[in-house]
């Protein structure tokens, strides 16, 4: 039997003492102190304390974040040290102020007014229907070095080209793509070649269904299309439920479909969304179209490479952080992350989250609003037009303005010490884009958004709860994760309940000051920005193994995005100008009120318009040439 003397006994319970009240500050959240006071307009975004790591590092940095015995304690730690505890203390101001609800949607319901506003609109000169027949009166813009939707449907017109001609080029062009460029996880020839074939005949009927019929379009991997696997960027198992193909189009494809649109195939994206930085370590690509040493921005990585190379003049993504308008800025191409609710897809991860909204990515402005009327049209029975409610809830899509490059009576808002917390190739392309907008008639108004901190941390407790909630098991079966993806799910599960229910009800705290101070008091139509603090940050060069995680650099990619998602407001980045060095691109950004999305494609026209002169990148498929 073992004999402990009193010595060691002593040794012991000292130790004990000292180590009981360190793991109780790690394992729990920290108490608010009431450092900051609500609405208090000083910008304090700052740089977030977290590990950055690639290749061997990485493996090991996830295995004592996810899978380690103190792994728990050493998420909580990070958490504590990045602010948490600011929620708590926000929190409760809104609660004592008591002019504020919980948020857990992003909702914005319309009065009565708003709602037959739109209506006309949408009835009016603003209508769609006649823009998905015809497309948009005169030439399009620039030097045309995209292929346009309205130039497929010129070319079918004339007979100049036929959907089964060009769609065999694609998919030549497609089978040639170098490795690194993995665009696609699935391309389906032969069904490509029927919905060609299928196409031809309706033009030469003269039943075409709309301006869409027989132009190709992608889809990013976590929308179901029919008779193609539905992986979410992850490699299942053999065996695994979701190792199969899909039995049924998602309802965004299904009105693509029924334009006469045709679906090219599904694109790569990174595991589940987890990462904004686009590189997939399951399928070794893609990068980026302008430079390929750099990053191309994800989560809808291949959606934005293929737009970007010119293999299709759309592209379905979705965006819960930034994963439309990030590979939209970083590919040079037009993002729109619409108002929550506003497309009625059917994908788990929006009927069950709160963040993400499905979208365009678009080679051109045009492109992006004719998608987004397809996208975008209700359906009576889903889920958001329920929760919306009858008769004022979800709006009819209109494009009202969209060609009215005449910007007087436009008030767009920039918080300047927001804006300007960027590189500075960055700024200076950005502010050159707003002196356009002014010239073109805008009003530049000064305004603040408060507590981008903790309202930047709140969106990051929400997403990685909710990332948790749908993949967290995933860590506990042998699922082959990447490392970064399994620190981001552990980290979801560490966030506790009072933090989760703070960050929401600062979360509508925001949605009332956003509408009521912002949009309302000082009449602002959008609000103005960088879409990134940086350029596309460079590849390291072991990435391809494990990947990188590196949530400082994230953070200065998604500082001027988050904001959409965590309050439901639609958003849309637009290139404004190039690097001569890199030659990458960098983009704008604008986010409007809850359902002007025709506010911000009109203004991201008279960029596109008067701006920028658009560049073609370095890996880049010219349509034109080939036919």
């Amino acid at each position: 039997m073992a004999v402990f003397n009193l010595g060691t006994l002593a040794v012991c319970g000292a130790s004990i003492a000292v180590l009981l009240p360190l793991i109780s500050k790690l394992s729990a959240p920290a108490p608010p102190r009431r450092a900051k006071r609500l609405g208090d307009p000083t910008y304090d975004l700052e740089k977030i304390d977290a590990p950055a790591a690639t290749g061997a590092k990485l493996r090991i940095v996830a295995w004592a974040l996810a899978d380690s015995p103190v792994a728990p304690l050493l998420r909580r730690f990070l958490i504590n040290q990045n602010g948490a505890d600011e929620l708590q203390d926000l929190a409760l101001q809104v609660v004592d102020e008591g002019k504020s609800t919980v948020a857990y949607t992003p909702m914005h319901r319309l009065t009565t007014e708003e709602w037959k506003r739109h209506e006309a609109a949408a009835s009016g000169a603003g209508s769609v229907k006649t823009l998905l027949q015809e497309g948009f009166d005169g030439q399009p813009p620039g030097p045309g070095v995209y292929v346009t939707v309205e130039d497929y449907a010129r070319a079918y017109k004339s007979s100049a080209w036929t959907p089964t001609s060009a769609m065999e080029r694609l998919l030549q062009a497609i089978r040639k793509l170098p490795a690194e460029y993995r665009v696609f996880v699935t391309v389906l020839e032969e069904d490509v070649r029927k919905q060609a074939q299928d196409s031809e005949q309706r033009i030469l009927k003269g039943e075409a269904r709309s301006i869409f019929e027989g132009v190709p379009i992608a889809v990013k991997d976590m929308v179901s299309v029919r008779g193609h696997p539905f992986s979410e960027g992850t490699v299942w198992p053999a065996g695994d439920r979701h190792n199969k193909r899909a039995e049924e189009d998602d309802n965004t494809v299904r009105l693509f479909r029924e334009a006469g649109a045709i679906i090219l195939g599904t694109t790569v994206m990174t595991e589940f969304g987890v990462t904004p930085l686009g590189y997939s370590v399951h399928f070794k690509g893609p990068v980026n179209a302008y430079n390929g040493s750099y990053y191309c921005g994800g989560s809808s990585s291949g959606s934005a490479v293929a737009v970007a190379m010119g293999l299709v003049p759309v592209a379905v993504g979705m965006d819960g952080g930034g994963s439309i308008r990030i590979p939209a800025a970083m590919e040079g191409a037009v993002g729109l992350a619409p108002t929550y609710g506003r497309v009625p897809d059917s994908s788990p991860d929006t009927l069950f989250g709160t963040m993400v909204k499905t979208g365009p990515i678009a080679a051109t402005t045009r492109d992006a609003a004719l998608a987004h009327a397809v996208m975008s049209q209700s359906v009576s029975s889903h889920i958001f037009t329920r929760l919306y409610g009858e008769p004022f809830g979800v709006p009819p899509v209109h494009l009202e303005g969209f060609m009215d490059l005449n910007l007087r009576g436009i008030r767009l808002g920039v918080f300047w010490d927001h804006f300007n917390d960027a590189e500075p190739l960055v700024v200076e392309a950005c502010k050159a884009a707003l002196e356009t907008l002014k010239t073109l008639g805008a009003e530049v108004v000064p305004v603040a958004l408060p507590h981008l901190k903790a309202l930047s941390l709140a969106h990051g407790l929400d997403i990685s709860t909710e990332f948790s909630t749908f993949f967290g098991n995933l860590l506990y079966n042998g699922h082959n994760l990447e490392p970064g993806t399994r620190i981001q799910l552990g980290l979801g599960y560490t966030i506790s309940g009072v933090e989760f229910n703070s960050a929401n009800i600062l979360r509508g705290w925001a949605l009332k000051y956003m509408h009521e101070e912002v949009f309302k008091k000082l009449n602002v139509q959008a609000i103005v920005s960088p879409s990134m603090g940086i350029l596309p940050p460079k590849m390291p060069e072991d990435v391809t193994a494990a990947g990188e995680s590196n949530t400082p650099l994230i953070m200065q990619m998604m500082k001027y995005i988050f904001l959409g998602n965590l309050l439901g407001l639609p958003g849309i980045s637009v290139p404004v100008g190039y690097d001569d060095n890199t030659k990458l691109p960098v983009s704008m950004h604008l986010m409007g009120a809850h359902w002007e999305e025709a506010v911000l494609l009109r203004l991201a026209n008279a960029l596109e318009t008067r701006h920028l002169q658009r560049k073609k990148p370095s890996a880049f498929f010219d349509l034109r040439a080939e036919l």
